[in-house]
Order: structure tokens, then sequence, then C-alpha cells
């Protein structure tokens, strides 16, 4: 289980930053924690498209590729 405080500056929405931390393993100190910074990967932004979709578009498009890479190893 883990958890992230994430911040987004209304003024420039292509970064956003924060910090994060788990309880994996507390009770024997292999808890993480730090501090990340995202960036937009793509400048494309679509009037109307919710972030639900981008997420589904991309959740599509990584399975199409683990699928390729399956195939490329003899996989059926």
């Amino acid at each position: 289980m883990g958890a992230a405080d994430l911040t987004i500056d209304p003024d420039n929405l292509d970064v956003a930053e924060g910090v994060y931390w788990t309880r994996r393993n507390w009770q024997i100190g292999h808890n993480t924690a730090g501090r990340f910074e995202l960036h937009r990967s793509t400048q494309r932004k679509e009037k109307g498209k919710s972030l639900r979709q981008y997420a589904a578009e991309e959740k599509k498009r990584l399975e199409a590729d683990s699928l390729r890479k399956h195939m490329a190893l003899g996989h059926k």
C-alpha cells in the first residue's frame, strides 16, 4: 500500500510534482519514499477528451505492444 501527494500548477499543466511513500514491509524497514516529477510526454490536447479516455487509449497501446513482443518471442 502507498500514497502520493501530487501538486499541479494551474499555470503550467505540463508538469506535476510531489512526494510518495509506501508501507511495504515497514516492520523491517523496506518501506520507500521519495520525490517525483512528471512531465507531459506529448503536446496532444484534444478538446473534450477526458483523462479516462487518454488512459484507456494508453492501456490499449501498451497491451498491443506487449502482445507483439510476446508473439515475437514465438509464444502463442
